[in-house]
């Protein structure tokens, strides 16, 4: 079995990770060894065109509402539905998931620290548990970079500013609705 995700071409971003075999333009780059590869440039929409250029690739031409079957990225497989938890000491949000009536971080630690256990009693895989520490780390990424390209912009740095949290939190808030809806869409096919 196979899961996957669908896009529409010019739904694209860099790092989706296209299934080649999904268009007929990209089927020929297809091999045993590479099924997927990632978006590396999504052009602009032009005349119901748009440019794509995957990793390694030339540049292909889509129409922009051609669907491509895309690799489901490892947070959207995560076994338990996500939480937000709040760090007491900063007031900041992480994510985690809800086990035995707590709500468990990404370091496998509940909160109040009551207590932990190897991957298996949470029903989770090591891949399970660092797709939710990448999520974590990709939403103080995210956060980072925001902050740093406005105080380019803005000739200041706010990196220590309580507002940061403010900044984080509602991304935070944001991208765990977005994996809920999102992995309503996650479809299955048998291999061939």
């Amino acid at each position: 079995m196979t899961t996957f995700i669908t896009k529409q071409a010019y739904q694209l971003i860099p790092g989706d990770q296209v299934q080649l075999a999904s268009h007929p333009d990209l089927q020929a780059s297809a091999t045993e060894e590479r099924t997927h590869s990632p978006v590396e440039i999504a052009g602009r929409v032009i005349d119901g065109l748009i440019s794509i250029r995957l990793v390694d690739m030339e540049p292909v031409l889509l129409g922009a509402n051609d669907v491509l079957k895309l690799k489901v990225p490892a947070i959207l497989e995560f076994p338990h539905r996500l939480l937000l938890t709040e760090n007491d000491a900063d007031e900041r949000l992480d994510v985690g998931f809800a086990f035995r009536d707590s709500i468990v971080r990404d370091n496998l630690v509940s909160e109040g620290n009551t207590f932990s256990h190897p991957l298996d009693i949470y029903g989770l895989t090591p891949e399970n548990h660092k797709a939710l520490v990448d999520f974590n780390k990709a939403i103080d990424d995210a956060v980072e970079d925001a902050i740093n390209a406005f105080a380019l912009f803005a000739g200041q740095i706010f990196s220590h500013d309580a507002r940061v949290h403010q900044v984080r939190n509602a991304l935070i808030e944001y991208a765990v609705l977005e994996v809920g809806f999102t992995k309503n869409t996650v479809q299955t096919e048998s291999s061939s």
